[in-house]
């Protein structure tokens, strides 16, 4: 399987790349790197800046079809990918959990998505993604569409439901990300209020 980053966000909120913020002293696509290094045999980020992810041993490509958000993003990770199935995640999510994703790994079987659902909540950047989404993808962002709900109709889902997650995640933690400066000092708050102030 394959691990794959989408960073290419505009990043409209933050003054600053979120994959470089950093998290307890370390930059969150360095947490996710260290993770992902662990579990996948192959590494993409998907990014239109790639001069900022070169000193990175990972395999770099950029949007195929651009202005497409996560989609466009997911699609390019899929084609270049050598893996049938994918594990995608956002550059902004600073807490993954090692065991949550291997778990979810282990449900791919025949499924074309394995993907977390929280009550009617999906998190697709946090989702297992076959290369047999590609030609749905592919007809979705022909045809100007670009969210990623529209996978949930035509393509075999397996949900991981909230029960599944608590047992691993108890504060779903690993579906938090960072789209504000406001949410990046609350974060930072917290981690440093957990660590004792120290």
């Amino acid at each position: 399987m394959t691990g794959i980053i989408l960073s290419g966000g505009e990043c409209r909120r933050m003054a600053k790349d979120k994959a470089f913020l950093k998290i307890d002293g370390e930059c969150i696509i360095e947490r996710i790197l260290n993770i992902f290094k662990d579990i996948f045999d192959e590494i993409v980020i998907v990014t239109n800046t790639p001069e900022f992810y070169i000193s990175y041993d990972v395999t770099l490509v950029g949007d195929i079809i651009e202005n497409k958000g996560p989609m466009s993003g997911l699609y390019s990770g899929l084609i270049n990918s050598k893996s049938n199935y994918n594990f995608v995640t956002a550059s902004d999510m600073p807490f993954l959990n090692r065991q949550l994703i291997t778990f979810m790994m282990g449900l791919a079987g025949n499924n074309d998505m394995v993907i977390p659902k929280i009550k009617d909540f999906i998190e697709p950047l946090h989702a297992i993604y076959s290369k047999s989404c590609i030609p749905f993808i592919d007809g979705y962002l022909k045809d100007g569409n670009s969210g990623l709900r529209e996978l949930l109709g035509v393509c075999k889902v397996r949900y991981v439901v909230e029960e599944e997650i608590m047992s691993i995640d108890t504060g779903m933690k690993s579906f938090t990300n960072i789209n504000t400066p406001e949410e990046y000092d609350k974060i930072t708050e917290k981690v440093y209020e957990l660590k004792g102030g120290v």
